[in-house]
């Protein structure tokens, strides 16, 4: 986001982040390009939450903060379903002196009370125990939301399980870092805690950010939301579950495409690396490069640097079909695919095209959101091969 400062006036530019900054006096909204699109649908299936009847619950929040109450309400609504099924325990070990010996004997111990007039035994033993590294970061995020949350209804349901829960855990303070420990050791047993660890990552992100890499998050006085990564992640899913014959590669690096020439890079600098958001892959042979941009092209004028990029990514292409796709979020109906030719300016050769390609997010949404059966699960597959390899038989 860019505020400038003029003689008639503030001047905002924003990209594809959406959310609220306050500033002082000045409180800026950023509300999604797309304000229609099925955004709860479809941030459960990108994030792989579960549906937890969040639109009746929401309502209220979302208009106070959007995309903000929306990720809070569903992790308050995760923590509650968490607590209502029963908390992960875990074995602890618990060295004690007990009158009533349980576990096994400290033998190293137990030569100190030999001698003394104590009737009780060193044991080591292992109770079962909600005081655990899982329930400690489930305890951050809770709190973190609270925090965050403009709504007083959040609020104060994020409170009744923070307090509920604080009683068992110490509180701490939630970092990055602490979230990547708790993934590492993370496994079946904890299926039901990554819907929580995921909203709480997306709640940490946006909440601050960082000026140099590391852990160090510079707090931001509001919440900011990349909705241009939230369309990768949701393409990503959606296309690697539904392709079975191909492969998905995420943001694949193109090497060999630039190269400084020995004698000319007195600065030892790396070339340049064009990295598409997909390649998708029959075998070792690549069928299609695809880039998401969250930015409705049917509604809107194709940007130059867009097409600059998507230009590049064409050329590298290998054989006689030179083309680079560009997916991008689109409600209205009549979106359909447009094609922009790279010519050869000094002859009538046609060196490359890029394809815009239009999502359907009302149509995902319905997809997605519908219980799995057999017809569900092939018109998904039908609109994967559609948007990966386009409209057999149709010329553009």
């Amino acid at each position: 986001m860019e505020i400038l400062e003029l003689s008639r006036g503030l001047l905002v530019r924003t990209s594809s982040w959406v959310g609220r900054l306050e500033l002082d006096d000045l409180i800026i909204t950023v509300e999604p390009k797309l304000q229609r699109a099925p955004l709860a649908t479809l941030l459960q299936y990108a994030y792989g939450l579960r549906d937890l009847q969040l639109h009746e619950k929401t309502t209220h929040a979302a208009v106070l903060g959007g995309i903000r109450e929306l990720l809070i309400s569903q992790l308050v609504n995760e923590a509650e379903e968490l607590f209502a099924r029963g908390l992960y325990r875990d074995y602890i070990r618990s060295p004690e002196n007990l009158a009533s010996p349980k576990g096994r004997l400290d033998f190293a111990a137990l030569a100190n009370v030999i001698g003394r007039a104590h009737a009780v035994l060193p044991c080591v033993h292992h109770p079962r125990s909600e005081a655990n590294p899982i329930n400690v970061i489930l305890l951050g995020a809770i709190d973190l939301g609270r925090k965050l949350s403009i709504d007083p209804t959040l609020r104060h349901r994020a409170g009744r399980l923070a307090r509920s829960l604080e009683v068992v855990t110490p509180r701490i303070a939630l970092t990055l870092s602490a979230l990547d420990a708790t993934e590492a050791i993370m496994d079946r047993r904890h299926r039901a805690y990554h819907p929580c660890l995921r909203i709480a990552r997306l709640l940490l992100e946006g909440a601050g950010t960082s000026l140099e890499t590391g852990d160090a998050l510079v707090p931001l006085p509001g919440f900011l939301f990349d909705m241009n990564r939230f369309f990768q992640t949701l393409l990503s899913r959606f296309l690697s579950e539904n392709l079975p014959a191909l492969h998905i590669e995420n943001e694949r690096v193109l090497k060999g495409m630039f190269a400084w020439e020995t004698n000319m890079n007195p600065l030892r600098r790396r070339a340049p690396a064009p990295r598409p958001d997909f390649l998708i892959k029959d075998g070792n042979t690549v069928v299609a490069v695809l880039d998401a941009k969250y930015r409705d092209l049917w509604e809107t004028r194709l940007p130059r640097e867009m097409l600059y990029q998507l230009a590049l990514y064409a050329l590298s292409c290998k054989g006689v079909s030179r083309e680079a796709v560009i997916l991008y979020p689109a409600l209205d109906t009549l979106a359909r695919e447009q094609a922009v030719a790279l010519l050869d300016p000094h002859g009538d050769s046609k060196l490359a095209r890029i394809i815009l390609r239009p999502v359907n997010l009302n149509l995902l949404a319905n997809l997605v959101g519908t219980k799995p059966n057999s017809a569900n699960l092939q018109h998904r597959e039908d609109l994967a091969k559609k948007l990966a390899l386009g409209t057999p038989g149709v010329a553009i």
